[in-house]
């Protein structure tokens, strides 16, 4: 599973969001509600995502 140091950084309007992507395949985009950031990384070596490209970013003001 990708860590929180595993995140990478992209400039967005002005500010930053964090995210990873992990596997390939079609993309699926995570998008947290508010409060937990990471909630959806346990999910990311679920097997039955497998051949899956997962993308799970944090939204502007959660992170660094």
């Amino acid at each position: 599973m990708p860590a929180t140091r595993d995140l990478q950084r992209a400039p967005v309007d002005g500010g930053h969001v964090e995210y990873v992507v992990h596997g390939t395949g079609d993309p699926m985009l995570f998008v947290h509600g508010a409060g937990i950031a990471d909630a959806f990384l346990p999910l990311m070596n679920q097997p039955s995502l497998a051949g899956i490209q997962q993308i799970h970013y944090r939204r502007r003001g959660y992170g660094q």
